[in-house]
């Protein structure tokens, strides 16, 4: 079972939720970071620096998830 299949079972759950108090579902997460990994063409060797934001860790996500 794949990281990816292991959180889609949180659907509606929040997944994360930022400074300002917007809420993120494990849904949006997941929708966001298939958006990265389509991005991503080959497998290479990435350096992440970011924000503990949204963007940043669907980022993450998307990376991890990336065969």
């Amino acid at each position: 079972m794949s990281f990816l299949n292991q959180i889609e079972k949180f659907d509606k759950s929040i997944a994360l939720i930022e400074d300002n108090n917007k809420k993120f579902s494990y849904q949006e997460l997941i929708t966001e970071s298939e958006k990265i990994t389509k991005s991503l063409t080959t497998r290479k060797l990435i350096f992440i620096l970011g924000e503990n934001d949204f963007e940043f860790v669907s980022f993450y996500v998307g990376c991890l998830t990336k065969k």
